[in-house]
């Protein structure tokens, strides 16, 4: 799908630099909050500094080079980026607001490293087996959620009141060995 149009008057979605699809989270407002849908010729984009949610799916299969993850962008979608073969660079707002980050968010891409910024609180399978280029994922300063342990593994918290890394989050896709710390009491699929 290379070229979506929308009726001109349509309330609920509308185009965005003739690239995305950008649509409302409520239609009561007048405002366009969530990225919901990238053409899939698109290789470059300015994603508008007002959205708050990209949609799952929403830049999937596209040819997307890099990308910059704006300060109020609050959620990722599962899959949001999945199957972006030429997509190297993922950049995401020192600033950012963003907190929940879907599922698969880049498998079958070629991105090799990933920040997870200090505001995010739930994380979804970030990485697949798909994403084998993805090796270095620091925790932005500031994050009280995640930590990173060995340079293997991102640690998460089975209760967010607590102040123990009790989980495993990710194991990195280059570690050949791993020692599992005594307090883990889970690990995530």
């Amino acid at each position: 799908l290379k070229k979506v149009n929308i009726m001109p008057n349509n309330k609920y979605f509308k185009k965005y630099e003739d690239k995305l699809i950008i649509g409302k989270s409520n239609i009561q407002n007048e405002e366009y909050d969530i990225l919901v849908f990238a053409e899939r010729d698109v290789q470059a984009v300015t994603i508008p500094s007002y959205i708050k949610r990209i949609a799952s799916s929403a830049f999937a299969y596209t040819e997307i080079k890099c990308i910059f993850i704006p300060s109020n962008v609050e959620e990722i979608g599962e899959r949001a980026f999945e199957h972006c073969s030429k997509l190297v660079k993922f950049d995401i707002a020192p600033d950012s607001k963003l907190k929940k980050i879907g599922c698969n968010l880049l498998s079958h891409s070629c991105v090799e490293s990933f920040s997870i910024p200090p505001k995010v609180t739930e994380i979804n399978e970030v990485l697949s087996l798909y994403s084998k280029k993805l090796t270095p994922i620091t925790i932005m300063p500031g994050n009280k959620h995640f930590k990173s342990y060995d340079n293997k593994l991102i640690l998460g918290k089975s209760d967010m009141e607590n102040e123990e890394f009790d989980v495993i989050i990710i194991a990195f896709r280059n570690i050949k060995s791993v020692l599992i710390p005594p307090n883990i009491k889970k690990i995530a699929s």
